[in-house]
């Protein structure tokens, strides 16, 4: 199994913050995430379960940061 490479996890997180951003989850899909960050799909496996795994880490990421803004 590949390590994990932080640099790429950020890139998977923000492109899919813009990517939902844009089109919202209707839009989104692991195929096109990997596709905006020039990375197989089998990499994003890597990260992350699946596609809910992904959304939920966003969610308890993101929720943390604004509770510590506030």
């Amino acid at each position: 199994m590949r390590a994990r490479d932080i640099d790429k996890e950020n890139l998977v997180k923000k492109t899919a913050i813009e990517i939902i951003g844009k089109g919202g989850f209707e839009k989104f899909s692991i195929n096109k995430l990997a596709k905006a960050c020039g990375i197989s799909v089998a990499t994003l496996y890597i990260y992350y379960k699946d596609k809910e795994d992904l959304l939920s880490s966003l969610a308890t990421e993101l929720g943390r940061k604004m509770g510590d803004a506030m």
